[in-house]
Formats: structure tokens, C-alpha cells, sequence
């Protein structure tokens, strides 16, 4: 019988240093006051996120042995660099998973470069959404879904543990082997509703 296991579930906010080239697109979607709000509210959920790392690696003695799964990391990217780069920019996440690595945490690829380079070219072409648009949006986001949950099947070992820090859009629980358990340890995020978030 195969050991179970485990992958807890982070929801994720993307600031405006995780966007890289699409940040201008995304920023133009909003006001001034409302994009200054987003920002505070993504930099409080932050917080919660870091505070549940670090007491989950006090309980669990360190995160050795933990896979880390993001949102946006292509497989077969030089992750070390990647990561010390946009932490190095100011992204909160990426400064999450570069503490993580020092607690003993191994950080993976996890998504398809070409269906990344296909969102970033969707989300820069994109002007007033029309339903064309909506349904590539869609469809795309589907397809990165499958193949972030086949990823994490062929590489969470029987037994270990993982953690998937995900945009709230994405559905990868659905996309998983039946003996990989996903805990959301996390409900919600502090003054940020998820049409803000989303």
C-alpha cells in the first residue's frame, strides 16, 4: 500500500515585483487609491503566510525533506537564481521561499514555461476583456493547473510533504492523485476580499 502524502495549500497574492513585464497591464485595471489598497492588503497577507512557515518548520524541526511547489516557477529554470533575484526586487514571496530553502526546504519547478509565456502574452495583448479573451483566460489557466498537479505526482515522494504556494484563481487540488492529501491551513486573507485578490 502506497504511504500517503501530504501537501498543505498557500494561497498566494502576486505584488507588483512578482509581475515582471506584465506589471504595467495589471496596474492599468485600477485606480490609483484601489491599487495602493491592493498592495497593503497583499504585503498583510504576507505576513500571515510567513508567520504559518515559520511555525510549521518550529513543529516540524526545519523543512527538510519538504518540497515547495510555486506558482510561475518554470520547470528546468535555474530556481536558485530566479529566487534570489526577485527577492532581491522586493517580491515577499520569493523572499518566503529563499527562507524556506535555508530552513531545508527544496524548491522545484513547477510549471510549464510555454504555458506561462502564453499567459504573460494573453495578459499584455488583453485590453477591455471581451468573452473570447475570458474563455483563452480560462482555458489556460485549466491547462496550467494540470500540469502543475502532474508535476507534483511524479515528484512528492511516498510519504513526504509538500507545499504549494498557488494564486487564488487556480484549482490544482482537483488535478491530484487520490493519495496526495491537501490541507489549506490557511482560510483567508486578511483584508483583502477575494475579488481584490483575484
Amino acid at each position: 500500500m502506497q504511504q500517503q502524502r501530504t501537501l498543505f495549500v498557500l494561497p498566494i497574492v502576486h505584488n507588483e515585483a512578482d509581475l515582471g513585464s506584465a506589471a504595467a497591464a495589471v496596474r492599468s485595471q485600477f485606480d490609483a487609491a484601489t491599487w495602493a489598497a491592493r498592495q497593503n492588503a497583499i504585503e498583510a497577507w504576507w505576513d500571515v503566510a510567513q508567520n504559518w512557515v515559520r511555525d510549521s518548520a518550529r513543529q516540524w524541526g526545519g523543512l527538510a525533506g519538504t518540497n515547495i511547489y510555486q506558482d510561475g516557477l518554470p520547470v528546468d529554470a535555474p530556481v536558485s537564481r530566479i529566487i534570489e533575484q526577485l527577492a532581491a526586487a522586493g517580491s515577499r514571496n520569493h523572499q518566503l521561499l529563499a527562507e524556506m530553502t535555508t530552513l531545508g526546504a527544496t524548491v522545484l519547478g513547477t510549471e510549464s514555461p510555454e504555458l506561462l509565456l502564453r499567459e504573460v502574452q494573453l495578459v499584455k495583448a488583453s485590453g477591455p476583456r471581451d468573452p473570447r479573451t475570458e474563455q483563452r483566460a480560462r482555458s489556460l489557466l485549466e491547462q496550467r493547473d494540470r500540469f502543475i498537479g502532474e508535476r507534483i505526482a511524479a515528484t512528492l515522494p511516498p510519504g513526504a510533504r509538500g507545499i504549494l504556494l498557488i494564486g487564488v484563481a487556480h484549482h490544482v487540488e482537483g488535478m491530484l492523485p487520490a493519495d496526495i492529501q491537501t490541507i489549506r491551513p490557511v482560510k483567508s486573507m486578511p483584508g483583502m476580499s477575494m475579488r481584490q485578490a483575484g
